[in-house]
């Protein structure tokens, strides 16, 4: 079979030596996700990567992975937050109480005062339910305990209001990459092809550009989105968050049943060998849903946490690279 493996850098592969090992393994592009750096880390991922290009003898495409218009937290202290406990939403970058949650975004506040929607944390793992607005914030109840983090996503339950633009930062690392070889673009939380087109506009027609389908929106136009880009990312992190588990499993398989849209490779991504973040093998279960993506003619896969931060980047990447 062949398709691509996709693998996120991040803490756990910073090395040369690493990437080497990722390559020999199965990987053939690297992925980084922009929302988790600063610009000023950023350039030196750059510049190791172009290091590493010159002397491995080829080019290894890198995708930078922009936050578009999604929602994230923004600086805090990591911790598990507990059922019944009552957290405070406040528009600002960054918060040191633990009974306050950062969110830079302001249409996240007016999106909550037009639908007194549930608050989804974190791919889900955190729920919250809207108490009251306040003067300066939202108060809310936690209704879910889970695990929270610096930039982990936002996202509100049957809200369709956002913003929906590059975040200035997303401008900034295209106008510092752009030109660099190698380099491409995945979007996140497209909402239609309006919204994609305004993105190759800005981008360019001469540097790829993936669409990260992670809302129903872009769902009901997914066509019309993938004749504007190179390819389609199933995102089902973001997608259970939007749609519930149930509607995002009965929509990923309605999409890997049909035919590739406006005939562009789609790619899926979200907890692909979630299993080896922690453990040195996948679960049969995870290998058996590999292969049968596969058989449904899925074009490759996105690694996400398994290599970022996982304990085995190297074999995850073999494992998914298996049934080449």
């Amino acid at each position: 079979m062949n398709y691509r493996v996709i693998t996120t850098l991040g803490p756990a592969c910073r090395s040369r030596q690493l990437w080497e090992e990722l390559v020999a393994a199965g990987s053939d592009t690297f992925r980084l996700n922009t929302s988790h750096t600063t610009l000023g880390e950023l350039a030196g991922w750059i510049s190791d990567y172009a290091s590493f290009s010159r002397s491995f003898g080829r080019v290894i495409p890198f995708v930078l992975d922009l936050q578009g218009s999604k929602w994230r937290l923004g600086e805090l202290n990591s911790r598990v937050v507990q059922k019944g406990e009552q957290l405070k939403l406040i528009q600002s970058e960054t918060s040191a109480q633990v009974d306050e949650l950062p969110i830079p975004h302001p249409d996240f506040f007016r999106a909550v005062r037009e639908s007194g929607a549930e608050v989804i944390l974190n791919d889900a793992k955190v729920r919250l339910r809207v108490l009251r607005q306040t003067g300066n914030g939202v108060a809310t109840v936690v209704t879910q305990a889970g695990p929270l983090a610096s930039k982990k996503g936002v996202t509100l339950s049957d809200s369709p209001f956002r913003i929906e633009e590059l975040q200035a930062k997303d401008a900034e690392i295209v106008a510092l990459t752009r030109d660099l070889p190698g380099i491409y673009y995945a979007v996140s939380y497209v909402r239609d092809a309006v919204e994609m087109a305004r993105y190759r506009c800005f981008i360019g027609d001469r540097v790829r550009l993936a669409a990260k389908i992670e809302r129903r929106s872009s769902i009901n136009s997914l066509n019309e989105i993938a004749s504007l880009c190179d390819e389609i990312w199933i995102c089902r992190g973001d997608l259970g968050a939007e749609l519930g588990m149930k509607g995002m499993a009965e929509e990923v398989q309605r999409m890997l049943a049909a035919e590739q849209p406006a005939g562009k490779p789609v790619i899926l991504a979200g907890q692909v060998l979630e299993h080896m973040v922690h453990s040195a093998t996948p679960t049969r279960s995870e290998l058996c849903h590999l292969y049968n993506c596969l058989c449904s003619g899925i074009d490759g896969f996105v690694l996400s946490d398994e290599c970022a931060i996982g304990d085995h980047p190297v074999l995850a990447t073999q494992h998914a690279a298996m049934f080449r």
